[in-house]
Order: structure tokens, then sequence, then C-alpha cells
């Protein structure tokens, strides 16, 4: 498999003004928007920059490569990123979407654990199976066990 590069600085850059500046009323050309949208970002990594954050990130990167590295897959795609439109607003929107050589479809959500047994609220659940059955399709958990 070979990985599609993206230019996040070009694309996703302005999606993600486009999405702050929608929230906080800001306009694209207009400076003292421009400085709340910097003000904005530096505030989010600041609180969003934790390990546990960091290191689930990580874990669903590799869930992506790993799964690659298999070479039963003719597309792996992130499904949780970009925007969305959906009649329901009870869906969870899983990490990634799977098309296997043979045809077969299917999202997973990536998850890691730290603990000997991993645990999820039946509504989390619940919300992730909504989504997949507005595409058809099923849903699966993939876990990393840390330990």
């Amino acid at each position: 498999m070979k990985r599609i590069p993206r230019d996040p600085e070009r694309f996703a850059i302005l999606d993600l003004c486009n999405s702050i500046g929608e929230r906080l009323g800001l306009k694209l050309n207009d400076e003292t928007s421009e400085k709340r949208f910097l003000k904005s970002i530096e505030t989010s990594l600041c609180h969003h920059k934790t390990p546990t954050n960091l290191h689930g990130r990580r874990v669903e990167a590799m869930f992506g490569y790993m799964v690659a590295s298999l070479g039963r897959c003719s597309v792996i795609k992130q499904e949780d990123c970009g925007e969305v439109f959906l009649e329901s607003t009870d869906a969870q929107i899983p990490d990634y979407r799977i098309v296997t050589q043979k045809g077969e479809q299917f999202l997973v959500e990536v998850k890691n654990c730290h603990k000997a047994c991993f645990s999820s609220k039946l509504a989390y659940v619940a919300r992730l199976k909504s989504y997949a059955s507005m595409l058809n399709t099923d849903v699966k958990l993939a876990i990393y066990w840390s330990r």
C-alpha cells in the first residue's frame, strides 16, 4: 500500500480556520480575526497536548500503519476527519474505514487501554453502531493494550 500524501499547510489550515472562525464569528480577511484565530489555536494546543491525547493519537496512527502492513486492504481511510452532515445527531464517527481486497467494508474505532480489562459506555458503542448502520456496514473495536 502507498500512503497518499496530503498538504495540510494548504488545505487543513483553511478548514481549521473556517471551523474555528464559524464558532468564534471570525472573518478570514480581518487582521483582528486572524490574531484571535492564532490565539485560539495556541490555547487549544496548550490545553489538549496532554499525554493521554498524544498517546491516543499515536495509537490511532499506529493502527493505520499496522493494518496497511498486513497487505489485505485496498483502502484504509481516517473516517473521523473532515466535515460531515448527518441526519441524526445521535451518532459517533469511528476512527477508520477499512475496505479489504475482497471488497468487504467496515468501520473501526481504535482505543488505547492501559488496564487489564477494557470497558466502554454502552451509549458510546450505540452511537458508533448508529453511524455504521447509516452506512450499512459494521463497526469493530481495535483495542491496544499498552501493558
